[in-house]
């Protein structure tokens, strides 16, 4: 009787095994930044994250990422921000403009804290827009002034009696 296993798959001494690499080595190594990437930039999902890594699930990923996810929120929301910061900031600004005109908000902020932070607002929202923050306009006549070509003094006329 022929005791040999003939399931699919069974080891046969005739035919080598085929060594393949561990999964480990063929998956990237962890990394906090490419994963915060993948999920900003590529908008991967938790879970694409922790397939990417070679992690059992989503939970790990999150787990590793908790303290970005907080602070970050939802992968589009960051994009929209970005495009929208400056509307915000006027929002923002417009906010604090309406407490430091409420009598009874004034009563319970100083009237410095609100206009320091009017002024901080103003001044994100102008440099998000490109906008100067400084009044330029003495800036610009002294520059304009050094560009200024000099203007030559007058030259006397010499005449021909004057050069014998």
């Amino acid at each position: 009787m022929d005791h040999r296993d003939t399931r699919e798959g069974a080891h046969d001494p005739q035919t080598p095994d085929v060594v393949t690499p561990p999964l480990a080595s063929v998956l990237p190594k962890w990394s906090t930044e490419e994963a915060l990437r993948l999920r900003l930039v590529n908008r991967f999902t938790l879970q694409q994250i922790a397939d990417h890594f070679g992690l059992h699930d989503r939970r790990s990923v999150h787990k590793r990422l908790r303290r970005f996810l907080r602070m970050l929120g939802e992968a589009g929301q960051v994009e929209s921000f970005r495009e929208h910061e400056a509307s915000v900031l006027d929002s923002a600004r417009m906010r604090v403009m309406v407490e430091l005109l409420d009598d009874d908000r004034l009563k319970k902020s100083s009237a410095q804290q609100l206009t320091i932070a009017y002024g901080i607002l103003f001044d994100k929202m102008r440099l998000l827009r490109g906008l100067s923050t400084s009044n330029m306009s003495l800036h610009a006549s002294i520059i304009e002034e050094a560009n200024r070509p000099a203007t030559p003094a007058p030259c006397e006329a010499v005449t021909e009696d004057e050069g014998e």
